[in-house]
């Protein structure tokens, strides 16, 4: 089988991935100047908290996008759905975003239903830009799978 990628699509996949990337480390590169002008004191561990924040944040998008761009997995093996949910809400920490994970949930998924769902959850957050909750639902059917997210948001 020969897969097709549209190159104008993969332009701006990496767009948006270094979109959301540059913010934490914009951020971490600003504390460090920060910390190297002031000379030490309250600054300085100001600046620390700003530089674990960020990083914090960098990492969780980045085990964000290996889990749902990377090539790692197969499609049709099994991932742990408590592993996406860690991911999900990674995702969406510093964004007052809630997700709200059906307890019916399988307790695996198959890859490529787990790339879908988190890629469902990560368009869903983009809908929420004053925060609010993403419900998250899978179903199986006879015939293949159903997965849903619902955002719902403040103001």
């Amino acid at each position: 089988m020969t897969i097709t990628v549209d190159f104008r699509t993969v332009q701006l996949l990496c767009a948006r991935m270094c979109h959301d990337l540059v913010g934490p480390v914009g951020a971490i590169n600003t504390a460090i100047e920060l910390m190297g002008e002031e000379g030490g004191g309250a600054m300085d561990t100001e600046a620390l908290k700003v530089l674990a924040k960020s990083a914090s944040e960098a990492s969780r998008k980045l085990a964000f996008f290996r889990a749902v761009f990377g090539l790692g997995g197969d499609r049709d093996t099994p991932v742990v759905t408590s592993q996406l949910l860690d991911l999900a809400n990674g995702i969406v920490a510093s964004r007052k975003i809630s997700i709200q994970w059906d307890p019916a949930i399988p307790s695996t998924l198959s890859g490529g239903i787990g790339k879908i769902l988190m890629l469902q959850i990560f368009l869903s957050s983009d809908a929420l830009p004053r925060g609010g909750s993403i419900g998250v639902r899978v179903q199986a059917f006879s015939d293949g799978i159903a997965v849903a997210c619902i955002a719902e948001g403040n103001g």
